[in-house]
């Protein structure tokens, strides 16, 4: 899924991948490009007026990224339905490499469901 995630929150994240997973019994790897990182936000918002601008629509609910993520929360979601979540850098070049980041999740059973890489 490409620059997705910023359209979801968590909940329907979880409505998401528990339709994935009944579609294919947890075994296909999945991934998330351009997921917008919160730990980055300063670096979209990088102005004094990008920066008010944000707040504004943040109050008014209108903000126009959308949901920033935090990585470890990702990967805590994902691991709740059987996926190790890998985050990757992206291409330098890529204007979005900057505030953004993939994430490729491949299952893990069970018994492995403690690890988590970040």
């Amino acid at each position: 899924m490409c620059d997705s995630l910023q359209y979801f929150t968590e909940a329907s994240l979880r409505s998401l991948l528990a339709a994935m997973n009944r579609l294919t019994d947890g075994q296909s790897p999945i991934l998330f490009t351009g997921v917008p990182d919160v730990g980055r936000i300063d670096a979209f918002y990088n102005t004094e007026a990008r920066r008010a601008e944000y707040e504004k629509r943040v109050r008014e609910g209108t903000e126009a990224i959308g949901t920033w993520w935090r990585r470890e929360s990702l990967a805590e979601i994902l691991l709740e339905f059987g996926y190790e979540a890998g985050i990757l850098a992206q291409d330098p070049r890529r204007f979005t490499s900057r505030y953004r980041f993939d994430l490729l999740a491949h299952p893990v059973g069970p018994r492995h469901a403690a690890a988590v890489k970040l």
